[in-house]
């Protein structure tokens, strides 16, 4: 028994767990039986097990050290002339390394997952022949699929719009929080989650890449003086622009454009001005709030 205790140390702890658990009652004979017998079986699979276990490491190690690398490429690749600002690029790298990790991700564990079933004495080779008619099948019966992940490669490699942009797909509009090759992912100004698929997107409307316009509508009673409530649109909107908050966001302030129609007694005005990418739901909430009370302090009521 001496000679099994010392064996010991050196066998996985389960091993152990089971040598512990032995009834009582078992004979010594009964006892040793099974001690070698474990012993056998360990020193028989050792090898298995231990190159299936160093396949995983290796594919570990792998994933991390490829994505890190294709990372530092696409950091190198995608130079800060090629885009408008810092965020665009920023942008774009997030969208490109989110693809990437996945792609690479999934080639390395799906090679170490077959490795692994050949080095447990699985044979492979039916597996990989029903992967590949499998494949053929999916490529008939999910033609959507196939479609989504098409207009996916498209959407990435011409840059329509990228994480973080903020967009318009059909009825939605939103911030676009990832893109995969199959589906785009947009958050809603109500804080709603949308995942529409790549192969369905027609039209696409992004509000972010360039200095885009702001319009708002005002309208107001005909018996309104137009040309005190254009003072007080142009003003504030002047001031809105030299304020600390918004003077980084805005290109050229709101103001008073032209009269769009009058009628039913309403004068429906048009107020515009240019601001930065992506600025635009936030200069206009704030012109909103400085309009308010510069018409409060001139007595002047919008309809």
């Amino acid at each position: 028994m001496c000679s099994i205790d010392y064996r010991l140390r050196y066998v996985p702890k389960f091993f152990i767990i089971n040598y512990m658990f032995i009834p009582a009652t078992a004979s010594p004979d009964s006892i040793t039986t099974t001690s070698e017998s474990l012993f056998i079986w360990f020193d028989t699979h050792f090898s298995v097990i231990f190159q299936a276990l160093l396949v995983f490491i290796v594919a570990y190690v792998a994933v991390r050290i490829t994505r890190l690398l294709f990372g530092r490429i696409l950091q190198k690749t995608l130079r800060e002339d090629m885009f408008p600002t810092k965020t665009d690029r920023d942008r774009r790298l997030r969208t490109l390394n989110s693809i990437t990790n996945a792609v690479i991700s999934f080639i390395i564990w799906a090679v170490a997952f077959v490795m692994i079933l050949n080095t447990l004495g699985v044979n492979t080779a039916p597996i990989i022949a029903s992967a590949g008619i499998l494949s053929v099948a999916i490529g008939f019966g999910a033609q959507s699929l196939v479609r989504d992940f098409v207009s996916g490669i498209f959407i990435i490699a011409e840059n329509q719009y990228r994480v973080g942009d903020y967009v318009e797909i059909g009825a939605v509009k939103g911030t676009v929080k990832s893109v995969t090759m199959r589906t785009t992912v947009i958050l809603d100004d109500d804080g709603s989650i949308f995942y529409i698929p790549n192969g369905s997107i027609v039209v696409t409307g992004n509000h972010t890449m360039n200095n885009n316009k702001v319009s708002i509508e005002l309208t107001a009673s005909t018996e309104t003086p137009i040309d005190v409530l254009q003072k007080v649109i142009n003003s504030t909107g002047t001031l809105q622009a030299e304020s600390e908050t918004m003077k980084d966001n805005i290109v050229e302030p709101l103001q008073f454009k032209r009269i769009k129609e009058i009628k039913s007694g309403i004068v429906v005005m048009r107020v515009s001005g240019r601001v930065k990418a992506g600025m635009q739901i936030a200069v206009k909430s704030d012109y909103y709030i400085h309009l308010q009370k510069a018409l409060l302090k001139n007595k002047i009521a919008l309809k």
